[in-house]
């Protein structure tokens, strides 16, 4: 009778598992469905930016940008992991990619998300550390993360270490290394003070030098790159806990109904010993 107990507590178990890893699988198809509605305005901002910064680059030849002494290099590393789990191997495939393809060079080391900070933190010592990552606070967490790089710290090269969405069914590590634009230096203004309005070879009317203008939308250029990766990585995220959520869940299926049928053997097994019991208590 005991084991009858037992197995029916453990059937009532691995069904609740059962629903909640159904609502996780259900609540990571929503997010991500939502997520990659956004992510057509993201791309399609992104394409625009870049053309316009393609032209104005081509109208600042390399003499009318000055440059005095070169900026001592300076390097940022970023990992961008999940703050969740139960997204199969999602964070420790980005983990041993990370540690094959990372650099010697001596630089600030941030990550992004708890579960990545969890399993990078005990081998290498944090500059900065993002634990909460979601899509409510996605554009926040981007808008800080590029303030800190474009402060004054003196980051001449950032590279990022995060998961890219080949497709629904396969995520995979990459590594994004970008040049971070610097200001342009302070005799820049004195050399070279505001001309009125001139018109460029690409059509475009400049109210300030085209090198001003360069560097700013250099700045943007940065912003919205960092606001792909971080949103891919999202997207990817919730494809993998989709996809392990959805594997949990048949295999919680298929556990449950030899459990129920072992259930079953056992039941009708005790129901028959006790009906020999009175029989024989008749004879």
């Amino acid at each position: 009778m005991s084991h009858i107990i037992h197995l029916r507590q453990r059937i009532k178990t691995v069904a609740m598992i059962q629903k909640t890893t159904h609502a996780m699988r259900l609540t990571s198809m929503s997010t991500h469905a939502h997520l990659n509605k956004k992510k057509v305005f993201l791309e399609q901002y992104s394409s625009e930016l870049e053309k316009v910064l393609e032209s104005v680059k081509h109208d600042v030849t390399p003499v009318s940008v000055e440059t005095e002494n070169a900026p001592t290099p300076c390097f940022l590393t970023i990992v961008v992991g999940s703050q969740k789990g139960l997204c199969g191997s999602f964070n420790i495939r980005l983990l041993r990619f990370f540690e094959e393809h990372k650099d010697n060079q001596a630089g600030n080391l941030i990550a992004i998300g708890k579960k990545i900070i969890e399993l990078v933190e005990p081998q290498h010592h944090l500059h900065y550390s993002f634990p909460a990552f979601t899509a409510t606070n996605f554009f926040a967490l981007s808008a800080e993360l590029c303030q800190h790089i474009l402060g004054n710290t003196g980051y001449t090269k950032l590279t990022i270490y995060s998961n890219y969405p080949q497709s629904f069914f396969i995520q995979r590590p990459i590594v994004t290394v970008i040049d971070v634009p610097q200001p342009l230096p302070e005799a820049y203004a004195i050399r070279h003070p505001k001309a009125s309005t001139t018109e460029s070879s690409s059509g475009y009317l400049y109210d300030q030098p085209a090198p001003e203008i360069l560097a700013t939308l250099d700045r943007f250029y940065l912003k919205i790159r960092v606001e792909e990766i971080l949103f891919n990585s999202l997207i990817a995220e919730h494809a993998a806990r989709f996809i392990s959520m959805d594997a949990s869940s048949t295999n919680a299926a298929k556990i449950l109904e030899e459990m129920k049928r072992d259930y079953n053997k056992l039941r009708q097994a005790s129901i028959t010993r006790e009906l020999m019991d009175l029989i024989g208590g008749f004879a």
